[in-house]
């Protein structure tokens, strides 16, 4: 269990471009699609847990799906399988990076893998969506706190905070 938490943790470390937000549609389709290691709604539990923690969405997932599959061992093995990549090739990149940085293909490539990453933040934020929104409330936190965010310059932590507090009144009631 311990090989496959640190190779299916490593795989969306090694082939994951533009951080933690970006991989959570990969992790969602390994754990809750491939492996059936946790539910759909478990998952996102996990990941409301894990944007709430202090420190990177992709360790803290990967340090709750393994605490989850295997206990505490399973915890250090997922988030180093998680981090080993990303730490691999940024000692590669500090030695190699005279060599490569004006070169115009690597210019190129990552011209062309900012759309990608683009596409997979929308994605993870349309499938969270959809198992968060229950409701018209769900829709106008929504759209209130994009206004706030976007609109207002609301810091995120006190839009998730004021969500939260306005969920925790109205769907007391409710």
């Amino acid at each position: 269990m311990w090989w496959a938490l640190f190779l299916t943790f490593f795989k969306i470390g090694a082939f994951t471009i533009g951080g933690g937000y970006a991989m959570l549609p990969l992790i969602e389709e390994a754990i809750v699609r491939k492996k059936r290691w946790m539910e759909s709604d478990q998952f996102l539990d996990m990941i409301a847990i894990s944007q709430s923690a202090p420190g990177v969405i992709a360790i803290n997932s990967a340090v709750s799906v393994g605490y989850r599959i295997a206990g505490f061992p399973g915890a250090l093995v997922a988030t180093f399988g998680a981090a080993l990549p990303s730490f691999l090739i940024i000692i590669l990149i500090a030695v190699f990076f005279s060599n490569f940085r004006e070169n115009p293909y690597i210019e190129a490539f990552f011209r062309g893998v900012g759309p990608a990453v683009t596409v997979l933040l929308v994605l993870a934020a349309v499938n969270m969506g959809k198992k968060a929104v229950f409701d018209r409330a769900g829709i106008l936190m929504i759209g209130v706190g994009l206004a706030a965010i976007i609109g207002f310059g609301v810091h995120p932590i006190w839009a998730i905070l004021a969500a939260g507090v306005f969920g925790a009144v109205y769907y007391r009631k409710r």
